[in-house]
């Protein structure tokens, strides 16, 4: 499953404290959308107080067809298609591929298949901030 988690960064603009949801690691079988989020590396995230952009940097378990691996994803593009290629998660033309009963497809002749990950993350943030509201 892919598990989802939260972290305090300290903005290194202003120092204000604040929290982050991100994955802590990625289930290929039930979100393979996610590979495209970290091969961009699309961990970036707005200081409420300053606006400054930071980047987590974090090591992302990945839970793929040949096993299971750590990789951080400040990985050049190349060292993670690599990787990634190797594990089966993606193809030779970079195609995320998701696994559904023993075959390996592209993700976009899957449309849909994740649609219960945006209310997890929905329900997780709503979770946080209502803990967080209460403790204020």
């Amino acid at each position: 499953m892919t598990h989802l988690t939260s972290t305090e960064i300290i903005c290194p603009h202003c120092k204000y404290s604040f929290r982050v949801i991100w994955e802590a690691s990625i289930n290929t079988w039930l979100n393979p959308e996610l590979i495209q989020k970290f091969l961009d590396d699309k961990y970036y995230y707005e200081c409420p107080n300053c606006m400054k952009q930071i980047h987590l940097v974090t090591k992302i378990l990945i839970n793929c067809p040949k096993g299971m691996l750590w990789i951080s994803n400040d990985e050049k593009i190349e060292t993670k298609k690599k990787i990634l290629k190797d594990y089966d998660v993606i193809n030779e033309k970079g195609e995320i591929l998701a696994p559904i009963m023993g075959i390996d497809l592209p993700v976009e002749d899957h449309p849909g298949l994740n649609s219960n990950l945006a209310k997890e993350i929905k329900k997780f943030k709503n979770e946080l901030l209502d803990k967080n509201n209460n403790n204020s």
